[in-house]
C-alpha cells in the first residue's frame, strides 16, 4: 500500500489525481495476476521431481563448495600460525629490548 501511495504521488504531478489513480489502480490489477500466475507455477511446480542430471550437478556443485571450504579453511590456519610466528618474534624482541634498557640503566 505504500507503494501505490508513493506512485500516486509521483503520477499525480504529471497526469494529475483521475488518471494517477487509474494507473495506480492498473499497475495493482498487473501485480495481483502476475502474483496469482507465479503461485500456480509454483504449485505446479513444487511436486516435480529433479533428473539424474539436476542431481548430478547439484552433487558436482557440492563437491566444489567443499574443496573450496577446505582450502580456505588451509589458508585460516595458514594465516593463524604466521601471526602466532609474529606475535611470538615481537614479544622476543620486546623482552630484549627492555633487558637491553634496564642493562643500560
Amino acid at each position: 500500500m505504500v507503494g501505490s501511495l508513493e506512485l500516486f504521488d509521483a503520477l499525480k504531478t504529471r497526469f494529475g489525481d483521475a488518471e494517477a489513480r487509474v494507473i495506480v489502480k492498473e499497475i495493482e490489477n498487473i501485480e495481483t495476476n502476475v502474483q496469482k500466475k507465479v503461485e500456480t507455477v509454483f504449485e505446479d511446480k513444487k511436486f516435480a521431481f529433479a533428473s539424474r542430471n539436476d542431481i548430478f550437478e547439484v552433487k558436482q556443485e557440492i563437491a566444489q563448495l567443499r574443496l573450496e571450504i577446505a582450502s580456505f579453511q588451509v589458508e585460516v590456519e595458514r594465516g593463524f600460525k604466521d601471526n602466532l610466528k609474529w606475535t611470538v618474534g615481537i614479544l622476543m624482541a620486546c623482552t630484549g629490548l627492555i633487558v637491553t634498557l634496564v642493562k643500560i640503566l
